[in-house]
């Protein structure tokens, strides 16, 4: 669980991107839920990924969206209009860094 002001302060800045991008039809979608490791979890971002791919699913973000911004709990300071900043700067796709916080390992 994540201390509480972090929960309130990360949750503060995802409402204020609701209203920060105002030319993007916009879904804040929190995953808040635990999900347990399962044995095909067998990488380092299984779970991320089967997190993410749920997430995907059960917000129809398939079919509804052209982009989604993954933005993980640990990031709890970003402008209001961070989307439509980085697809301003790249409207063929939002490219990032992924920074791997856990042992090295094989992806």
């Amino acid at each position: 669980d994540l201390h509480p002001q972090i929960t309130r302060k990360a949750t503060a800045c995802l409402r204020a991107m609701e209203g920060g991008n105002p030319s993007l039809d916009l879904t804040v979608y929190l995953f808040d839920r635990v999900v347990p490791r399962i044995p095909s979890d067998t990488r380092p971002l299984s779970k991320v990924a089967r997190i993410r791919n749920m997430m995907i699913e059960e917000g129809g973000a398939a079919s509804r969206y052209d982009y989604t911004l993954w933005l993980d709990s640990d990031i709890i300071e970003y402008p209001p209009d961070l989307p439509t900043r980085l697809i301003e700067r790249n409207p063929d796709g939002i490219t990032a860094p992924l920074v791997l916080i856990e042992e090295p390992g094989p992806l």
